[in-house]
């Protein structure tokens, strides 16, 4: 199943809105010469295959449809390499519901706000010894919960902190791309990890950057 290059493109939108005048070029979505698209933030990339015929390399503004000019960065150092491991998920939408009830009840206001920011809120993805279960928790000092969402294929030991928001927002990618099952795959690079859709071509992909203290 191929994403539409609409629905990619709403999404490609929210993940460049905050973007600073510091990393123009990254505004863009990349239009890469084998049809396929690439969006990043200078941390997150969400990737789509065989979605556009420009061909060209062009990089378009998600908002306005405009060329923008000049090279789109690299953003190779951002994909983590060599799979060790990897947890199928057999409902996004299941795993949606559960982290939005995470992120809305583990918002804490700081001293003297009326709200606290969703975006502050971690999850910890942790495979655990005794059982070999993966365990998706929340770090917040309003709540204390976590699911757990079955055992990985090899079995290996991993721990990730994860911006809530973010694992949100790929979710939402995923979901609304009709990919209800799919794979996060760990990897020797422990910077990141990538959740993958689990067509044969793996056409749809994100790239979640590890939160380190």
């Amino acid at each position: 199943m191929t994403i539409s290059y609409l629905t990619f493109i709403k999404h490609a939108e929210k993940m460049v809105k905050d973007i600073g005048f510091a990393k123009p070029a990254l505004k863009g979505v990349y239009h890469t010469f084998d049809g396929s698209v690439i969006v990043s933030d200078g941390r997150r990339v969400y990737k789509a295959l065989d979605v556009q015929s420009r061909n060209d390399g062009a990089s378009i503004d998600p908002g306005t449809g405009k060329e923008i000019e000049g090279a789109y960065p690299s953003i190779q150092e951002l994909i983590p390499k060599s799979l060790v491991d990897r947890l199928h998920v057999q409902s996004a939408t299941y795993l949606h519901l559960v982290t939005d009830a995470f992120i809305k009840a583990g918002v804490v206001p700081k001293p003297g706000e009326k709200k606290g920011k969703k975006e502050d809120v971690i999850l910890r993805l942790e495979a655990v010894h005794n059982n070999a279960a993966t365990d998706l928790s929340v770090e917040s000092k309003a709540l204390q919960a976590s699911i757990d969402l079955g055992q990985s294929e090899n079995y290996l030991y991993f721990e990730y902190r994860i911006n809530a928001e973010h694992f949100l927002q790929a979710l939402a990618l995923f979901k609304d791309a009709g990919h209800e099952e799919l794979y996060l795959n760990f990897y020797e690079d422990e910077f990141a990890f990538q959740m993958v859709s689990t067509d044969t071509n793996a056409s749809l992909r994100a790239v979640i950057p590890v939160v380190f203290d």
